[in-house]
């Protein structure tokens, strides 16, 4: 029997190196990540009873939207176009979730208070219609963000966009 020599021996101990590492990545691959978010933690949210969301504890919800920096209804809400208007007069962001989230959207933005209060060029109309519409007020002006998805959203996924829309928002507010 011949003795291994340094080479033999140091290449072996690279595969099994190699190989517990493999091994640890595939672990990896298993374990799901939990969502982690950059304003929604610091955002008090109001989620209408009827909208079906599940919000993670670290995210304060309130229970009124008086209370709350970010206001979520359902697209066919029975919000007018007043109130929608106070909310984002006040410096609250509204969400619209579900399909007729744009229809929606476009009857406030025709309203004559939003005429009245915020600065208005007309807006625009998305292909396809976005199952998430997201808008918040930058002084006189008002952006909206559109989120649409191939098979109906995931919690995540809206969590996801009104972070991403809220961080936006954040950053283009004067401060």
């Amino acid at each position: 029997m011949t003795k291994p020599t340094r080479r033999d021996v140091l290449r072996a101990s690279g595969v099994v190196a190699v190989g517990a590492l493999a091994g640890c990545s595939a672990l990896g691959d298993d374990a799901t990540e939990e969502p982690s978010y950059r304003q929604l933690p610091t955002t008090a949210v109001y989620v209408a009873d009827v909208v079906d969301l599940s919000v993670p504890a670290e995210i304060e919800t309130v229970s009124d939207p008086v209370n709350a920096d970010l206001v979520v209804v359902p697209a066919d809400t029975s919000s007018s176009a007043e109130q929608t208007v106070q909310w984002l007069a006040d410096g609250r962001a509204v969400a619209l979730l579900g399909d007729a989230a744009e229809e929606t959207w476009h009857a406030w933005a025709e309203s004559a208070a939003y005429r009245d209060t915020f600065d208005t060029e007309g807006y625009s109309d998305s292909d396809p219609d976005p199952e998430l519409l997201v808008a918040g007020a930058i002084g006189l002006d008002v952006t909206t963000y559109r989120y649409t998805w191939g098979e109906g959203p995931s919690d995540e996924d809206v969590l996801g966009a009104l972070d991403e829309s809220l961080a936006d928002i954040e950053t283009r507010t004067p401060q």
